[in-house]
């Protein structure tokens, strides 16, 4: 009795918002829970989301939209969260054309979001119309700051693209924040995580031959802080392939600050690398 009246009341309103700052957080949940649980269904729903976001939320020249079926440009959260995701999910899949993807939303963002007074990214677009204010978001709340997910993409892609401009602006953004994390620092705890990028033992793993994608398969489920993967099946030009193939065999070379030890052809021998350097 009770049903049949309340469906003759006006039904409250569905938020059915696609917001793309969100989805990008969402699949780089997905990417870290597949590595942390091996569990497939985490890497299938994150190949899902990140096609929907590359062919649904990235328009032709590389500017984002803000949502699904919204039109409102993205800001710079959507750009920073969405760069971020790309990369984490390229180091699950090795899919290169997302790392490429999340470099040019990077290269994006620097044209119409860059302060070139302070070296931080302004949260508004330069081509939106008529901004009350164009402010700068540093402060990392209940999801972390614009600007600090952008200065850990430009910490990796500095790596992964061998562009040192890139490390040099993330220690510039990194050092403009210096003086609250001193003071501030569970208002800042994801610039802390970058700091600590900078001044830990963070490697690189490299996978290049034919069975790059099974080898990293076998890393899956370790805790492996402050580690990025990049794999191909053959070398190519940029500095983390180059020259690193041995015709015949799957490699493995771990790296520290564009210095690698001798190849080994075994996961398990990868890690037992890790623990001495």
């Amino acid at each position: 009795i009770l049903l049949k009246e309340r469906k003759k009341r006006i039904q409250p309103g569905l938020d059915d918002k696609i917001i793309c700052s969100w989805n990008s957080l969402l699949l780089k949940a997905f990417s870290e829970a597949y590595q942390a649980t091996k569990n497939e269904r985490y890497k299938e729903l994150a190949s899902s989301l990140a096609r929907f976001i590359k062919n649904h939320l990235i328009m032709a020249d590389f500017k984002l939209k803000r949502g699904y079926e919204l039109n409102i440009p993205g800001f710079l959260e959507d750009y920073a969260f969405t760069a971020e995701a790309f990369i984490f999910y390229y180091q699950i899949s090795f899919e290169e054309e997302y790392l490429l993807f999340a470099d040019k939303i990077i290269q994006k963002a620097y044209l119409h979001f860059s302060d070139g007074k302070t070296g931080m990214f302004f949260y508004s677009p330069d081509f939106e119309d008529n901004p009350v204010a164009r402010q700068t978001d540093i402060f990392d709340n209940v999801i972390p700051s614009a600007n600090s997910v952008m200065a850990k993409n430009l910490f990796l892609l500095s790596v992964y693209m061998d562009k040192p401009d890139y490390r040099k602006h993330a220690r510039q953004m990194l050092m403009n924040v210096t003086q609250h994390l001193e003071h501030s620092i569970s208002f800042f705890s994801n610039w802390a995580d970058l700091l600590l990028m900078f001044n830990s033992k963070f490697s690189e793993i490299v996978i290049i031959g034919q069975d790059f994608k099974n080898f990293r398969r076998s890393f899956l489920g370790e805790n492996l802080t402050f580690t990025m993967f990049a794999g191909r099946e053959k070398e190519n030009e940029t500095a983390l392939f180059k020259g690193r193939f041995i015709n015949g065999k799957t490699c493995i070379y771990v790296c520290r600050d564009k210095t690698c030890l001798v190849p080994v052809y075994s996961p398990e021998e990868a890690l037992e690398q890790l623990k001495g350097i």
